[in-house]
């Protein structure tokens, strides 16, 4: 398990994804992402909102898609670029890295106020040398807070925390995209999600031969239900079906809660499944002054002993992130600069 999680956090990047937003007011994702359940490229509304609220300060307008220089609508340029500098050590292994986790660029196209096609090409881990497609889709919002998406992306379950080398996120992290068809309904009072895993967690890649097309089957369906109790309340829980290339169903449960504001929060998410074990992943955090945030996380595995963070983020500017985060094992920090 312990070779299992690092593996997992050298190959894969992080969402821009915060579910401390709750505490802002913001129940649901979809005002600020492309994605209705969070992570991936912003809107333009989503850069504002990362200006205002995140970052310590800036000039006006600093925080809009390539800095306001270009006025590219209906067209959207996002990227995403991040590095890693790491430390671990257990009683078996050392390791001291560095290198670029996430090289990424978007491109969104909005022919009409509700219908949105995605797609991004990127590099992710070390020594990347073949491109990857790892989310293409196409977004309709219907009337009443009712969408409909199809297309590889991530099913939503559990709490997306921006985090994916959490035990919480192995089951739908980044590079874990699947084809999907998916139903979404929003509402005052609750947020809940429909998903069709329609058969293959395929991934296509260029290099300098053909392209290529990984497959690494997976079938079944993902539910997902939010309930927005009050502001900066919000508690949930997730169920997904899936079965493998070798046909084998397994049923995973997902509970997760939120309680804060815009000063201090806590959230959890604990899953389980048919064989008994579980996970948990649990944060308890404050931002002092604008722009940092202060946090203690808790990570457990199936059959691990609890690992305890220390983790300070912050957003001194626009399109900048710095994240730095240890525990007794490891310690690491995170550079994020964004379109």
């Amino acid at each position: 398990m312990k070779w299992k999680l690092l593996w997992i956090l050298l190959c894969s990047s992080p969402a821009y994804a915060f579910p401390e937003m709750i505490g802002h007011g913001y129940s649901s994702c979809k005002a600020c992402h492309y994605d209705s359940s969070g992570g991936g490229p912003l809107t333009e509304y989503g850069h504002t909102i990362a200006e205002e609220i995140l970052s310590v300060w800036s000039f006006q307008k600093e925080g809009d898609t390539f800095y306001g220089l270009v006025n590219t609508h209906p067209i959207s340029l996002n990227g995403d670029f991040r590095t890693l500098f790491q430390h671990y050590e257990d009683d078996a292994i050392r390791l001291d890295q560095s290198f670029p986790m996430q090289r990424e660029v978007s491109i969104g196209f909005d022919p009409s106020k509700n219908v949105s096609f995605i797609g991004s090409a990127g590099l992710y881990g070390p020594n990347a040398t073949e491109y990857e497609y790892r989310r293409y889709y196409a977004k309709v919002t219907l009337g009443q807070g009712i969408g409909i998406r199809a297309g590889r992306f991530m099913p939503a379950f559990g709490i997306l925390q921006p985090d994916h080398t959490k035990a919480t996120r192995e089951l739908f992290g980044e590079g874990k995209e699947s084809l999907n068809l998916e139903t979404s309904i929003t509402h005052k009072y609750f947020e809940l999600f429909l998903t069709r895993i329609a058969g293959s967690n395929s991934r296509i890649t260029t290099s300098s031969k053909p392209v290529v097309v990984q497959r690494d089957d997976r079938n079944g369906y993902a539910a997902k239900l939010s309930l927005f109790l009050t502001k900066g309340v919000q508690i949930g829980g997730s169920y997904a079906s899936l079965s493998d290339d070798a046909s084998i169903p397994r049923d995973y449960l997902s509970y997760h809660a939120f309680v804060g504001n815009k000063k201090i929060w806590s959230f959890a998410e604990y899953q389980t499944w048919a064989n008994g074990d579980s996970k948990l992943y649990a944060t308890l955090g404050c931002a002092p002054v604008k722009g940092l945030w202060v946090k203690m996380e808790i990570n457990r595995a199936a059959s691990d002993d609890p690992e305890v963070f220390g983790t300070l983020q912050f957003f001194p500017r626009p399109h900048y992130e710095l994240l730095i985060s240890g525990s007794k094992k490891q310690y690491f920090l995170i550079t994020h600069f964004y379109l």
